[in-house]
């Protein structure tokens, strides 16, 4: 298993493999967006080295986590480019075996390479494997989110979770997510 930065060719394989989990129906509540938008998303995070990460078997992409900068998700605040909006999505048949721990791993050292000085992340309250999983590596309950339906029926409420990389900052990320 080599975990490595995501690339614009990996497109296809990212595509394939979030559609995969979306149609789970536990885990995504949306479906990939429109193949342009994702190649102009990808391109700009190899030109920058935005932290998004893959992993790849011998025969198709496994898993991904992509921290984005907070203005490319919509946060819009004085610190959002210094907060990274985390996802990230693991092939069913791998689930169990440290890939994403190892992900979260290497995408959290390299945010503070890019200059993060917080993180922040939804997850579904149903997930508690990867709440436990956050919650191993520092991540923090910050406030309930939302409720859902997700495309397998089940009406699931989100919560926010944050991972503090600089002092003072999730503050001020909590009291944006309370507007």
């Amino acid at each position: 298993m080599e975990i490595r930065r995501i690339t614009v060719s990996d497109m296809d394989d990212f595509i394939l493999l979030w559609n995969s989990v979306y149609e789970e129906g536990k885990y995504l509540g949306s479906a990939p967006p429109p193949k342009e938008r994702l190649v102009k998303a990808l391109s700009r995070v190899e030109r920058e080295q935005i932290p998004n990460f893959v992993v790849h078997d011998q025969e198709r992409l496994i898993a991904s986590v992509e921290v984005f900068p907070g203005s490319m998700c919509g946060l819009n605040t004085d610190d959002a480019d210094l907060t990274g909006m985390l996802g990230i999505m693991v092939d069913k048949d791998h689930r169990g075996k440290g890939i994403g721990r190892k992900l979260l791993e290497t995408a959290i050292e390299d945010c503070r390479r890019f200059g993060y000085k917080a993180l922040s992340l939804m997850v579904y309250k149903s997930n508690t494997k990867a709440i436990a999983l956050y919650e191993s590596l520092g991540f923090e309950y910050l406030e309930d989110g939302v409720i859902h339906t997700l495309p397998s029926g089940d009406i699931v409420t989100s919560q926010k979770m944050g991972l503090q990389l600089e002092e003072g900052l999730m503050r001020r990320i909590q009291a944006f997510f309370k507007v």
